[in-house]
């Protein structure tokens, strides 16, 4: 009997020694130098495709960026675009005010006669018939005789002339201007400075040329 408990005895102290022996952990294999190498590159090939996705995400941003760049150009082309068109605009509003505010000189006649010779004097009479005051200009008369020592004319200084007013221009020098010539027929330039002192509405109505003299 004490033969069979002791062999009993012996076999559970057998099995809970060979159980406790299959608890222990394994040992891990050892890897061969291919297989450590293959390990490696797998590890580094992760952390490349980690890499290449933050850099992926950050050209993401950078295009998002440079694509409202490009938003915000055009909306500062267009809006220089419409600046330009409204400038445009006020310069054509401030052109057509001018010409609607605008003095305007010309030569206008004499008792009937565009230059009066009364045997003494010559008389041009000029008149702003424009919408605005005219400032201060000056006549220009030219004897247009074959013989000419004042080629340039004489420069008759002209006081401002208001709108819907006239200028009469009484000059001594008729024996000057006529002496040259059997009938004294001279050229007219209103305003005649060579640039023109006055900005006109009207430009092309200054010159008036072969003005017989008459009384």
């Amino acid at each position: 009997m004490r033969k069979t408990l002791f062999v009993a005895l012996a076999c559970v102290l057998g099995l809970l020694v060979a159980g406790a022996s299959s608890a222990k952990p394994q040992p891990k294999p050892r890897l061969g130098p291919l297989a450590r190498i293959l390990v490696a590159i797998e590890e580094v090939g992760a952390q490349v495709g980690r890499g290449f996705e933050l850099l992926m995400g950050e050209i993401g941003d950078l295009g998002s960026s440079q694509a409202a760049l490009l938003d915000g150009q055009e909306e500062v082309l267009d809006r220089q675009e419409e600046v330009r068109q409204e400038l445009k605009e006020l310069a054509d509003l401030i052109g057509e005010t001018h010409f609607l505010l605008a003095p305007d000189l010309l030569l206008v006649p004499v008792e009937g006669q565009m230059c009066r010779d009364d045997g003494e004097t010559l008389t041009f009479r000029i008149a702003n018939v424009g919408t605005a005051d005219a400032g201060a200009s000056n006549l220009v008369v030219r004897t247009t005789a074959p013989i000419n020592p004042f080629p340039d004319g004489f420069f008759l200084p002209t006081p401002p002339i208001g709108a819907g007013e006239h200028y009469d221009w009484v000059t001594p020098l008729r024996d000057i201007i006529c002496a040259f010539a059997d009938e004294c027929i001279v050229e007219v330039e209103v305003d005649g400075t060579g640039t023109g002192l006055i900005s006109e509405s009207n430009e092309s109505n200054n010159l008036y040329l072969e003005l017989l003299c008459t009384p």
